[in-house]
């Protein structure tokens, strides 16, 4: 319907991958977004909430879709698995990444925020859309206070996750027997600038919790996509690979 009224209009996905955009511009209208959004957050007064409110939009959501997913025999044997060769390497599932952070209560604690307010609610690339020289927001979630947190998350998983990426094919995928695969996502130049941007917009704190929702991010869309085999294991296969950054920098930081 917005459509009707925007004459021209495009997401802020449209305009990333067409080429017609210098990526200033592009790098522009990113922080516009995050800029409105945490404004929306701040003015909207956030209050502390418990960890048990907060983890309805993190782990309560994984743990709903994780249900889901146990009636798809391929997806129920990727989340049970404790262990992957990806690329050659052994690597943690999602499911034993989870498991190590809620093991761990001060991690569990460092990565789970503590205060919702009001945000759009599913921020990514898709529903930033870009007309008569001005940004406006679009599908907005439903729930009317949040993490702003699970809103860096989206963004991330748009331009550091490649979640349009991989929805435009722009990757290979090679399976290998049972756990076994080979997996690359297609660079994209104005994707690295945009997570080096948004990595300059937000503390260390804020980055590792967002990646956090990030990776959670992937690990719960899985079931909506289960129709298509290819592309939720290269959702699956994205997922792994970004909690292992997150463990990584997290390890940098000396928080594990």
């Amino acid at each position: 319907m917005l459509l009707e009224y925007i004459e021209n209009a495009k997401t802020l996905e449209d305009i990333s991958a067409s080429g017609d955009y210098d990526s200033t511009e592009i790098l522009h209208y990113l922080e516009i977004a995050f800029l409105r959004n945490k404004k929306l957050y701040t003015d909207s007064q956030p209050i502390t909430a418990t960890k048990d409110a907060i983890d309805i939009f993190f782990l309560g959501k994984y743990e709903q879709r994780l249900r889901e997913a146990k009636s798809i025999p391929y997806l129920k044997k990727l989340y049970e698995a404790s262990t992957i060769t990806l690329n050659n390497k052994k690597f943690h599932t999602p499911s034993a990444y989870i498991d190590m952070i809620v093991a761990n209560k001060d991690l569990y604690d460092y990565l789970t925020p503590n205060k919702l307010g009001l945000i759009h609610g599913d921020l990514h690339y898709g529903n930033i859309l870009i007309g008569n020289g001005d940004l406006y927001f679009v599908d907005p979630n439903g729930a009317s206070h949040m993490p702003i947190e699970y809103d860096y998350g989206k963004l991330l998983h748009s331009v550091h996750g490649g979640y349009g990426q991989i929805m435009k094919g722009a990757y290979t995928l090679v399976a290998y027997g049972d756990n076994h695969y080979t997996f690359h996502s297609e660079e994209s130049e104005n994707l690295t600038l945009a997570f080096t941007h948004l990595q300059s917009l937000l503390s260390k704190k804020e980055l590792l919790q967002g990646m956090y929702a990030e990776a959670l991010h992937f690990a719960t869309m899985l079931p909506h996509h289960a129709s298509d085999k290819r592309e939720t294991t290269a959702l699956y296969l994205r997922c792994v690979e970004i909690f292992n950054e997150l463990f990584i920098r997290l390890g940098e930081e000396a928080i594990i």
